[in-house]
């Protein structure tokens, strides 16, 4: 996953519309680990029954996801969609289910007054 995320440096740091001063292997990390955040995150709140996880800190703590999507709302954390996409086209996730889907009943959950 790291050489892909490699080959999409470049593309992602120009959607930003500062410089990101992060070195090369830091900025990657920051697109790996970010983005299997939040696929996991779409995954265990919007996915399929049989994938909830009863131990999933989300499922534990159902107040975290206001918090969290307020969080993913914000301009300065959003990371590129075609980011996620590339991750979500290498993890076990593919066969089941829609990214774009998942997102969008995910942001669907917004508390009212928060966008």
């Amino acid at each position: 996953m790291t050489l892909a995320m490699r080959s999409l440096e470049l593309v992602a740091r120009r959607q930003y519309s500062e410089l990101i001063e992060m070195s090369s292997d830091d900025f990657i990390q920051m697109m790996l680990l970010d983005g299997c955040f939040i696929i996991e995150l779409f995954q265990q709140v919007c996915g399929s029954e049989d994938s909830a996880n009863a131990n999933s800190l989300v499922f534990m703590k159902p107040w975290l996801i206001p918090i969290l999507i307020r969080d993913l709302l914000k301009l300065e954390n959003q990371l590129p969609f075609f980011v996620l996409l590339r991750l979500h086209r290498l993890s076990i996730y593919t066969i089941s289910s829609s990214l774009d889907l998942r997102a969008l009943k995910f942001f669907n959950l917004c508390p009212a007054g928060v966008h």
